[in-house]
């Protein structure tokens, strides 16, 4: 009697949850009567067991593999947390790397795989829960194909330790583009995935194809159950418009996203609602999240998704006037600065459409570069060959100092290895001279890397003045030119101490001087932000080392 007593409790509560608010705290909720083919959703392994009458001593083992989507807030904890609190004893555990695929966590190549198969096969599990990545999409099928290989593998080694595959299926990035990936060219890793490239798509459409792609990798492993945290993500957004799901990065959750995310785990492996639960992590809003598991996890309500863009219309890359490609560090090269989107804009301004695409790493070198064998290696020829650029602005690394000659003198010759690999692409080549600091390391070559050996001792002055000279030749030996940003950077500095808005404005102006050899056209109003007297003073520092040179 106290079980059917319960059951009415929750049910009721359910009504009044989903009756209650469309924004973050009044109106209607709109919920589409579309539901989930109940042939998609198989039953439990364990299904004729109440999860309540597990021993405490033998509790639920369930682990998670995957990426950033998972340890984000430490999700599984949340979810162990929120089960253990419901009466139904729990341990979870994962296995988790920042921009992880399946592929990855398949082969004991990686750290990640053999580390994903000593936690797998040194235990016996109940449930293994693996994610499909992002870096699978619609607009390029080798990184989707390779997944769905990688899920067999998963899904083998989940059966070997008596456990069920579940599988997760993640909601779209808020950015209304994603990355695009393709499998490495490089034999030696067919488990990696290279960027090529980015492309439009919506927050919604992007959900709908991870939706798919969850569906796909079910059906590859005959019917595996799934949790659709996606379809989850919607129908919050629907119903609760007013409650933000994503971190400030718009792709990873929120607190309260994350929350959701464990009750949307807890009505999928116990099929029971979560509707009620005390557990709540601190989360305001807990119980519409609640809600809004039990209506996608148990009610199996779809939401109204934008379609998923078909890869054979023509996209937008048509009609750019050029395209731009950044080589380099990001913190150099996008972050602060954000080059590419700056440059968008400021050739926008002009009534030009542009293209701008990076390849970066945090620890930048020439060296990783020329090589096909590194993973940037094979990502930078993916991208070569993916897209035809018009202007390629390749950094000088900052490793490369004024008292790091062992150094400099490696970053020359692997930039003259690159010259055949760039100038196949465009005739168009810049060697940037990034701007020099007083604190910079000195460096030496140790044969795989450069090590960092003491203070380089140089002053900022003399380091910008360095990269424009390495900058210089460099570009004799990679068939391209000097942008000699460093030096304009510190003539610039010495008037208007640099601000971030004026940094931005400068090396837009470096770009623009150095592309087409000319002033701004007359009719361009642009300038970032600048006021008029820093403005011409930027514009006369770049001319005098982009222009003028």
């Amino acid at each position: 009697m106290n079980k059917i007593i319960k059951s009415l409790f929750v049910g009721l509560l359910s009504i009044i949850a989903l009756s209650g608010c469309n924004s973050e705290g009044s109106g209607t909720p709109t919920t589409s009567t579309t539901k989930i083919p109940s042939t998609t959703i198989p039953t439990s392994t364990s299904s004729s067991e109440n999860p309540h009458d597990r021993d405490p001593n033998n509790p639920y083992k369930v682990l998670f593999l995957g990426n950033s989507l998972i340890f984000f807030n430490d999700m599984p904890k949340i979810f162990e947390s929120l089960a253990n609190a419901q009466g139904i004893p729990v341990i979870a555990d994962s296995v988790t790397q920042g921009s992880c695929t399946m592929s990855l966590l398949a082969t004991t190549a990686t750290d990640i795989g053999r580390a994903a198969y000593n936690k797998i096969t040194s235990d016996t599990w109940d449930y293994i829960i693996i994610e499909p990545s992002r870096r699978a999409t619609p607009f390029e099928n080798t990184v989707r194909e390779q997944e769905l290989e990688a899920a067999v593998v998963l899904d083998q080694l989940a059966a070997n330790s008596g456990a069920e595959t579940v599988i997760y299926s993640v909601w779209g990035l808020n950015k209304n583009e994603t990355g695009v990936y393709q499998k490495s060219p490089n034999p030696a890793t067919p488990y990696e995935t290279v960027k090529i490239g980015t492309h439009e798509i919506t927050r919604s459409a992007h959900c709908h194809y991870m939706a798919e792609f969850g569906e796909a990798v079910s059906e590859r492993l005959g019917g595996r159950r799934i949790i659709r945290a996606g379809y989850a993500f919607e129908n919050s957004i629907k119903n609760y418009p007013g409650i933000n799901l994503y971190h400030t990065d718009e792709q990873h959750p929120s607190p309260t996203g994350s929350y959701m995310i464990a009750c949307s785990v807890y009505d999928t492996l116990f099929n029971e609602r979560v509707l009620g639960a005390s557990f709540t992590n601190g989360v305001a809003k807990a119980t519409e999240m609640q809600a809004i598991a039990d209506l996608t996890m148990i009610d199996q309500v779809v939401p109204t998704l934008d379609p998923i863009p078909d890869p054979d219309e023509p996209t937008p890359e048509e009609d750019y006037d050029h395209r731009v490609l950044f080589i380099g560090a990001p913190t150099i090269m996008r972050d602060d600065y954000k080059v590419g989107e700056k440059y968008i804009e400021m050739m926008a301004s002009m009534g030009k459409t542009v293209a701008c695409d990076y390849v970066l790493s945090s620890s930048y070198i020439m060296k990783m570069f020329s090589n096909i064998s590194t993973e940037k290696g094979g990502e930078l020829r993916a991208v070569l060959a993916a897209n035809k650029y018009d202007y390629i602005v390749i950094q000088i690394s900052r490793r490369a100092t004024l008292n790091s000659p062992e150094v400099t003198a490696s970053e020359l010759s692997y930039a003259e290895a690159l010259k055949p690999l760039l100038t196949a692409e465009t005739s168009n080549i810049f060697v940037f001279a990034p701007k020099g600091e007083s604190t910079q390391s000195k460096f030496i070559d140790t044969g795989d890397n450069y090590t960092s050996n003491g203070s380089d001792g140089s002053t900022a002055e003399n380091q910008c003045h360095f990269y424009s000279t390495t900058a210089v030749a460099m570009a004799e030996k990679i068939g391209g030119k000097a942008l000699q940003y460093s030096n304009a950077y510190w003539d610039y500095k010495q008037d208007y101490g640099a601000t971030k808005a004026g940094v931005q404005y400068l090396y837009q102006t470096c770009f623009y001087y150095s592309f087409f050899g000319e002033d701004y056209p007359t009719t361009c109003t642009w300038t970032n932000g600048c006021g008029a007297d820093e403005a011409a003073a930027i514009k006369e520092a770049a001319a005098k080392y982009c222009l003028n040179a």
